[in-house]
């Protein structure tokens, strides 16, 4: 899929002024069937185009019946069943499938970009550097990276903790509201343990380090954030169940309609268009589009508003 906001833009602007010329085109020139396929096939390729290779993709990684797959071939077979003799074309329904599919893309590709953002600010809460302090009292600017265990560090007043440790020196208040949401600071003293991401306002303090910086409170806040996006919720992964026992049911389903009807009533051509129209309208775009969707939408919305969600469960 375009994972590129402004390229999706692009895609879906573009496929839907070529989808209303091609309306507008098809209801003054009365066109053949020929020129009406050829004519809706072009906002259909631009508008389904990364769907097809997406379609590729999983069958490249042996996963043939995605739902990438049914909607190529739900909406392809719009295009064929067309050619068949009493039968009203709805070039306009497949191509329209197509696009609200990719409107869905969009609205996703958005929630993730909000979610990127609030983890872009929600980085800010774990600093780059710690001062350290040496056995001799000499207080040296280090990079937070390679502060070890059980060493000292000094925290000034407005400067954030850089990882967790115990106080032992010093006495001083803390916001912790980047942590913990309490919007009143809190005091600390000597044998208190301070989390990292907190922000000392008043006094400096001396600590001792008790986790290294990849192990502190913040930088596991920050990775659960990062990858909250990865932690499906069961509904979620049901829906990708369901599409690789769903699609390969259709498709046995739709081949059942085709063989065995003409065995008993014949006229293959009327069971054909049967079939595939059965492929169409089995297509459960709303479902796929919808579910993540809700899920990837909830995480961005909530982390717009400072509330860090660390899955969707």
């Amino acid at each position: 899929m375009l994972e590129n906001k402004k390229g999706k833009v692009i895609q879906i602007v573009l496929s839907f002024f070529l989808l209303c010329i091609a309306v507008i085109v098809d209801n003054i020139f009365k066109l053949d069937l020929v020129f009406r396929v050829l004519l809706y096939l072009i906002p259909y390729f631009f508008c389904s185009f990364d769907v097809y290779l997406e379609a590729f993709e999983d069958f490249k990684d042996g996963e043939v019946f995605g739902e990438s797959f049914l909607m190529c071939i739900a909406t392809i077979m719009t295009f064929v069943i067309a050619f068949f003799p009493n039968v009203e074309p709805e070039f306009l329904e497949a191509v329209l499938v197509m696009l609200l599919f990719q409107v869905g893309e969009f609205f996703e590709i958005l929630a993730l970009d909000d979610s990127e953002k609030s983890l872009n600010k929600l980085l800010e809460i774990r600093p780059d550097y710690a001062n350290v302090k040496n056995d001799d009292g000499k207080i040296t600017k280090v990079d937070a990276k390679k502060v070890r265990v059980f060493e000292t560090i000094i925290v000034n007043p407005g400067e954030r903790i850089p990882m967790d440790g115990s106080i032992i020196n010093g006495r001083s208040s803390l916001n912790t509201s980047s942590l913990t949401g309490e919007s009143m600071p809190i005091l600390v003293s000597v044998g208190d343990y301070v989390m990292s991401g907190c922000i000392n306002l008043t006094s400096q303090i001396e600590i001792k380090v008790m986790k290294t910086s990849d192990e502190s409170t913040a930088s596991k806040i920050i990775e659960m954030v990062e990858n909250s996006n990865n932690n499906k919720a069961e509904t979620d992964k049901f829906i990708t169940r369901f599409s690789k026992i769903y699609t390969p049911v259709v498709l046995f389903l739709a081949l059942l309609v085709f063989l065995i009807p003409p065995l008993f009533l014949g006229d293959v051509i009327i069971w054909l268009k049967k079939s595939l129209t059965f492929l169409v309208v089995s297509c459960p775009c709303a479902l796929v589009i919808s579910v993540p969707l809700a899920y990837f939408g909830g995480i961005g919305c909530s982390a717009k508003k400072g509330i860090l969600i660390k899955g969707s469960n």
